[in-house]
C-alpha cells in the first residue's frame, strides 16, 4: 500500500499523522487563509487516481457549500502570495474584461506575426486521438519523481474563473496575467463550462464535463492556440491536431514555456 492510501486509509500511525497535521498547519499559512488539505505525494498511477476521486468529492461538497476546488502544487502558493497587496485576501474580482474579445486580439497578432505561422498551424496532418480526461500535469510530475507537495485548496467563490483572484496565476513571457485569465475563464465557463481545476509551476488545466462538440472544436482550438500557443507549437504540432483532442477531452491542459 503506497503513502497516499496509508494516509487516506485512516492506517497511519500517531506519529505520521502529528506530522501530517504540522505540514497542514504550516501549508495553511501560506495559503491565504484558504482551506486546504495537503496530499501526499503520489508514487503511483493507483495514487493518481486517489487524488482525482478527492478532488472530485471535493467538487461536489463544493457545489453544496460554496467553495471551488483547486489542487495546486504547494512550493506555488508561497510565490502567489507575494502577489497580493499586503492584507488582501485576492485581487479584485471585478471588473473583468471580455474574454472572447481578448481571444480574439491575440489571435490577430499571433497570425499579423507570421504568415508561414498560419501555414504550419492549420496542418490537416492529424492522428487518431483518445483525449484527455486526467490531469497530465501530475502523471508528468509522477515520471519524472517530482517530490513538491500537492494541496487540495478550497476557494470561497461558486464562479470559477474568480480562483484567479484568489490565486493569481500568469503574467510571464506569453502567459496571460490574471485579470485576463479570469476574463478568459468566465467565458469558457459560461460558453463550455469550463472550470480551472489544477495549477502547477507553468501549467493550467480545467475540466469540461463532456468533450466540445464537431462544430465548435476548431474554433476553440483557435482560441486555446492564441490563449497559449505552446500546446501547439511545442506540443500538438498543428491546430487541427489540438481539435481533434479537443473533441475526445473533459480535460484541457496549458502550459507556458
Amino acid at each position: 500500500m503506497s503513502f497516499f492510501r496509508r494516509i487516506f486509509s485512516g492506517k497511519n500511525d500517531g506519529a505520521k499523522a502529528d506530522v501530517q497535521e504540522q505540514q497542514e498547519k504550516s501549508w495553511q499559512d501560506l495559503s491565504f487563509h484558504i482551506p486546504l488539505k495537503q496530499l501526499p505525494t503520489p508514487e503511483d498511477l493507483m495514487d493518481l487516481e486517489d487524488i482525482w476521486d478527492a478532488y472530485q468529492q471535493a467538487r461536489i461538497r463544493g457545489k453544496q457549500q460554496g467553495f471551488t476546488p483547486v489542487l495546486i502544487d504547494a512550493d506555488i502558493l508561497e510565490t502567489l502570495q507575494e502577489v497580493l497587496p499586503d492584507g488582501a485576501a485576492h485581487l479584485p474580482l471585478s471588473p473583468i474584461a471580455d474574454g472572447k474579445a481578448r481571444l480574439k486580439e491575440w489571435d490577430q497578432a499571433y497570425f499579423s506575426e507570421d504568415a508561414e505561422r498560419e501555414h504550419t498551424s492549420f496542418s490537416s496532418d492529424t492522428k487518431p486521438s483518445q483525449g484527455l480526461h486526467r490531469f497530465l500535469s501530475l502523471q508528468t510530475a509522477l515520471r519524472f519523481r517530482k517530490e513538491t507537495p500537492l494541496c487540495l485548496v478550497e476557494i470561497p467563490t461558486v464562479n470559477p474563473w474568480e480562483v484567479f483572484a484568489w490565486l493569481p496565476f500568469g503574467g510571464w513571457n506569453d502567459c496571460p496575467d490574471s485579470e485576463d485569465m479570469m476574463a478568459v475563464f468566465q467565458y469558457w465557463y459560461e460558453k463550455y463550462g469550463a472550470v480551472p481545476a489544477c495549477i502547477g509551476f507553468d501549467t493550467l488545466e480545467c475540466i469540461v464535463s463532456k468533450p466540445v462538440s464537431e462544430a465548435d472544436a476548431m474554433a476553440l482550438a483557435k482560441e486555446q492556440y492564441a490563449f497559449c500557443s505552446d500546446i501547439v507549437e511545442q506540443g500538438m504540432g498543428s491546430i487541427s491536431a489540438l481539435a481533434e483532442e479537443l473533441k475526445q477531452s473533459t480535460v484541457w491542459y496549458f502550459w507556458w514555456d
